[in-house]
C-alpha cells in the first residue's frame, strides 16, 4: 500500500511540474512587461536573454545579477503570459510580453 501511495504521488508530482524548457527561447527572445504582485526588480520591464548579462533564464529560476530572484510558475504562451514566484518571499508575479516587442510570435 504504502509503494502504491508513493507512487501515485510521484505520478503526481511529474505532471505537475513546470515543463518550460521547450519554451526557454521564447520567453528570453521577448520582453516581459509588469502587471502585477511579486516585482521582480525596480523596473517595468524585464528580458531574460543571455545577452544582456543583468537578466538570464535557467530552466524555470529567473537570475538578475547572477542571483536567483524567482521561480517561474505559470507560462502561457498563447496569452503572452507569465507567473514568477520570488525565491525569497513566496509572493507572485504576473508579467505579459511587452507590446512592440520586437521578436516573433512563434
Amino acid at each position: 500500500m504504502k509503494i502504491y501511495i508513493t507512487l501515485c504521488g510521484f505520478i503526481l508530482c511529474l505532471c505537475s511540474c513546470n515543463n518550460i524548457d521547450s519554451d526557454i527561447s521564447y520567453i528570453n527572445k521577448n520582453n516581459w512587461e509588469y502587471r502585477k504582485g511579486f516585482r521582480a526588480a525596480d523596473t517595468n520591464f524585464i528580458t531574460l536573454s543571455h545577452d544582456t548579462k543583468k537578466w538570464e533564464l535557467h530552466h524555470d529560476t529567473v537570475f538578475f545579477k547572477a542571483k536567483p530572484i524567482a521561480i517561474i510558475t505559470r507560462y502561457e504562451k498563447k496569452q503572452n503570459f507569465l507567473e514568477i514566484r520570488s525565491v525569497a518571499t513566496g509572493r507572485s508575479g504576473e508579467y505579459s510580453k511587452a507590446r512592440g516587442s520586437n521578436k516573433e510570435a512563434s
